[in-house]
């Protein structure tokens, strides 16, 4: 087998492929490495998750390969961005030979036929498209809100739900909800619980982070024990986690009478400056918020008794009210806000926090849950 290829064509693949690749096992540290006619494929498993990526017209000879993934991104990463690399298979050994101008490398080689590749999803599974853009807000509105080490390991993924004209992505770790839903063409998907481990969606914001093209299609399968996406020139396929996922509809409230809307930004500036003195105090990791018609005062106060004031503007309806929150939970629920402005729903200060879009965004609809801090 030979191929070529230059640094700024596989450099970062080859990061995203070797972090899947496993360190626990020799054959999952490797990458299998295949060509049929011009094109080269790369693929990394820890089978649990599978990325594979494709080169395009970049085989030089058929065959297949395996190449140690950490160290082949390492020699990889050293070379000038517009070098050509070359990769050949030696002839009667066990060893690769990777050159680029007077630089040489014979890596050690294992057996391909060993690579346990997930080739395909054997359950025939359901397909759906959707942009890019919109796959990132689903993932990225909800993915803060994973649980990360629970024993119920449902809540350790996102919900991906196939609804009547909508597809729903749900994430909960007991303490707080996302739930974000899109307009898509899913009437042909089966109606039942998909649900993405943590690791994958991971995986998934890594991918998307790379794909520049808002309107490219993103296509997601839908199998029994496999939930596949395909981004540009990467496959990624992750195993399901077993398990039913709570009614979580139950755990929204409705909208409360008590409605305060607030600029996202400020609120956040706020929150930053105010947890200032929270660093290294983890124990007392809380910030006290006082509603009223005059605005929002915010207060933060350390183990020290030092403290810290905001005051900032906030349309209040339905009376004055006070409530502590976790400040990391309101802040991840802030950020991903699409209009700049969010309704925050209180009924007392032991209930659970209902937030909403100030606005309506059309074919779009989120939801999110925060529970207050009890003291």
């Amino acid at each position: 087998m030979k191929f070529h290829f230059t640094k700024e064509d596989l450099e970062k693949p080859l990061q995203r492929l070797s972090m899947i690749a496993s360190k626990s096992d020799p054959i999952l540290s490797t990458l299998l490495v295949e060509s049929a006619g011009s094109d080269v494929s790369l693929t990394a498993t820890d089978l649990m998750r599978q990325i594979r990526f494709n080169l395009a017209g970049a085989s030089l000879d058929e065959g297949r390969i395996t190449l140690p993934a950490r160290k082949f991104h390492e020699i990889v990463r050293t070379f000038p961005s517009e070098a050509p690399i070359e990769v050949e298979e030696m002839k009667g050994a066990d060893f690769i030979r990777v050159k680029s101008g007077k630089s040489r490398f014979k890596l050690h080689s294992l057996n391909p036929d060993k690579f346990p590749a997930l080739d395909a999803m054997e359950e025939k599974p359901e397909r759906m498209q959707i942009p890019v853009r919109d796959f990132r807000l689903l993932v990225k509105g909800v993915a803060a809100s994973m649980a990360k080490d629970d024993v119920r390991t449902y809540l350790c993924g996102c919900l991906f739900e196939p609804l009547d004209g909508c597809l729903q992505v749900v994430a909960t770790d007991g303490h707080r909800l996302a739930k974000c839903s899109i307009e898509a063409p899913c009437q042909s998907l089966p109606s039942r619980n998909f649900i993405v481990p943590r690791d994958a969606i991971g995986d998934l914001l890594g991918l998307l982070s790379i794909e520049k093209d808002e309107e490219r299609v993103v296509e997601m399968q839908f199998g029994d024990r496999h939930f596949g996406v395909t981004i540009g020139d990467y496959q990624f396929l992750t195993g399901l986690l077993d398990g039913k996922y709570p009614n979580y509809e139950r755990i929204v409230p409705a909208p409360t009478e008590r409605r305060v809307q607030i600029d996202t930004q400020e609120v956040l500036d706020a929150l930053t400056r105010a947890t200032l003195l929270l660093l290294g105090h983890d124990e007392k990791r809380l910030v006290h918020f006082h509603f009223s018609q005059k605005g929002l005062h915010i207060t933060a106060q350390n183990d020290l008794n030092e403290n810290s004031d905001e005051y900032i503007p906030a349309h209040v309806t339905g009376g004055d009210c006070e409530i502590l929150f976790n400040p990391d939970y309101l802040r991840d629920v802030l950020e991903v806000s699409r209009t700049g402005a969010m309704n925050l729903f209180i009924l007392d200060a032991g209930s659970v926090v209902r937030i909403d879009e100030a606005s309506t965004i059309e074919k779009w609809a989120s939801t999110y849950v925060v529970m207050p801090v009890t003291l």
